[in-house]
């Protein structure tokens, strides 16, 4: 709803009435009334994460993360302050003050996913500019035998309206039978700024301000979620009064909504393949009501929603129930290598686990293979050794290949080396550069590199790069020996020639 503007009328004879009583007994608060505290002044801190999938590269959009101010007790207790929805990719950002104590809850899919912890998250006091939520965010765990897939439209000034794509579930394990199908509906609404002025001197008895948003799906499903924020009126009768004149600034104002709907069957829109299509509208809502006075208000009004569906069967429509997947870095006598481990709580028709490598998580080379089990029902370990991961960040995922080869990807795990791969020496070198033995058979390829980049000189076989590797050629300076190993890897080291 942009710029809005609204002049508020007065109430019936009637109503009039029935407010005096409330207007001599309400109880008189320091402004702003409600919603407080954090919203006098503009927001300092933003607290970032996302929602993620434990063993699972998938990214969960629509859930909704809150803020709450920590309010000392005893009892302890938490006003909601700012609300934030995740993004198609996971991710959320949510905006407090620096300075104060805050925590975080969740709400998610919980027909297809568990947190085990972190919602709420932990107590954490706010710093100005960015921080990280607690933990990054939230882990969840999918529930077995379910297949949860998840979607959103991103925030638009309102009134407008949309469609939200949802993927539809494919079930991997064809001997799994669907079950039921349950649809988890979210919307949040933010305003910037909203402004109250009051012409003449005004009392504003109740002020809520938000958005109505309407999902339909296929099936019969339809939801309607109203998502505002309340000010004045509450706890008790209380009023926002205002002199001639006088303008009243709140800032960043959130509101949110969410919703399960379980579908009385399995409508045949939600099976095969595509997507399910779900339209949804978003409309500005404000409801002002006073005892006296001509007041106005400004407001920009926007609004986000999600849907996610979550698909239960009566077996795991998964294969392979990956339930750990970790990556740690080992310190070795000549340099770290990296660990893989995972763990299978369920296994059908698996046939291996590709291991798959990457710099930037983009593009990515397969280093090596283990055999599944196959089939199983109870716990399985299962570990690899990347004994020459590349120099800086390396990525990891599993390929989980069935007997019929068909295949998921695990999540994506990370670790950071820093590792001289090659021990090269003299350095500073003077007429030779020695190459540490042990090394050389893994090298495909030695190229020697001026300051600018430039190749210099390549040497690309192991009797050309064994023994002593004649510099005189060179004059004094600094240059970057690069190594190219057979498993595709690189690494460059600085070597100064010496008079």
């Amino acid at each position: 709803m942009k710029k809005n503007y609204t002049r508020t009328h007065l109430f019936s004879a009637l109503i009039a009435l029935l407010s005096v009583g409330a207007i001599d007994t309400a109880v008189s608060q320091t402004l702003p009334i409600l919603p407080s505290p954090n919203h006098d002044t503009n927001h300092d801190a933003l607290i970032t994460g996302s929602i993620t999938v434990n063993a699972s590269d998938q990214k969960i959009a629509g859930a909704i993360a809150k803020l709450s101010r920590v309010m000392p007790g005893p009892p302890q207790t938490f006003v909601p302050v700012s609300y934030a929805i995740s993004d198609a990719n996971g991710n959320f950002v949510l905006s407090g003050q620096a300075g104060v104590e805050y925590h975080i809850d969740y709400e998610f899919p919980t027909a297809g996913f568990t947190a085990v912890a972190g919602n709420p998250s932990a107590n954490f006091i706010a710093s100005a500019g960015s921080n990280p939520a607690p933990n990054g965010g939230l882990e969840l765990t999918r529930i077995a035998n379910t297949i949860t897939n998840c979607n959103m439209r991103p925030s638009e000034a309102t009134d407008w309206t949309g469609t939200i794509n949802v993927e539809k579930a494919i079930q991997l394990n064809p001997d799994a039978s669907l079950n039921n199908i349950s649809v988890f509906g979210s919307v949040i609404t933010s305003h910037p700024v909203i402004e109250i002025t009051a012409t003449t001197a005004s009392n504003v008895r109740a002020l809520r301000i938000g958005s109505d948003v309407s999902l339909a799906g296929p099936g019969g499903y339809s939801e309607l979620l109203e998502s505002v924020k309340s000010f004045a009126g509450n706890p008790v009768a209380q009023n926002i009064v205002l002199a001639g004149g006088e303008t009243l600034t709140y800032y960043d104002i959130t509101s949110a909504k969410s919703s399960t709907q379980a579908l009385g069957s399995v409508p045949i829109e939600y099976t095969g393949t595509g997507n399910v299509t779900f339209d949804s509208q978003a409309f500005g809502s404000k409801t002002i009501t006073t005892t006296g006075g001509n007041t106005s208000s400004l407001e920009e009004t926007f609004a986000a929603a999600g849907v996610c569906l979550t698909y239960t069967y009566d077996i795991d429509p998964l294969p392979v129930t990956l339930a750990h997947f970790s990556v740690k870095a080992e310190a070795t006598k000549e340099r770290s290598i990296a660990n893989l481990t995972w763990t299978t709580t369920a296994e059908t028709n698996s046939m291996q686990f590709d291991i798959e490598r990457s710099s930037n998580a983009k593009s990515w080379t397969k280093i090596g293979t283990v055999e599944a089990k196959g089939e199983s029902s109870t716990i399985t370990h299962y570990n690899f050794s990347d004994l020459l991961p590349a120099n800086g960040d390396n990525f990891y995922r599993l390929k989980m290949i069935d007997a019929d080869q068909t295949f998921a990807f695990s999540g994506i795990k990370n670790i950071k080396v820093e590792n001289n791969l090659v021990k090269i020496y003299p350095n500073p070198a003077i007429s030779y550069l020695q190459i540490e033995p042990t090394i050389v058979e893994k090298i495909s390829k030695m190229e020697i590199l001026s300051q600018s980049g430039r190749v210099l000189q390549t040497l690309s076989s192991a009797t050309q790069i064994e023994g002593q590797i004649d510099l005189k050629r060179y004059s004094p300076g600094l240059y970057f020996v690069r190594f190219k190993f057979n498993n595709g890897t690189s690494t460059i080291q600085k070597v100064a020639i010496a008079q």
